[in-house]
């Protein structure tokens, strides 16, 4: 329900405080991630 929220919310810049939360949780997730793929390399 989330993400569902956050794709239409994303794409209308006139909430710029909903593409903060999203800005800062992407580089949170790439950052969880990043280090998950460099062992599994």
């Amino acid at each position: 329900m989330f993400l569902s929220s956050l794709i239409p919310v994303r794409t209308k810049p006139s909430r710029p405080q909903v593409q903060d939360s999203s800005h800062v949780q992407t580089p949170t997730m790439m950052v969880s991630i990043g280090p998950h793929l460099g062992e599994k390399q």
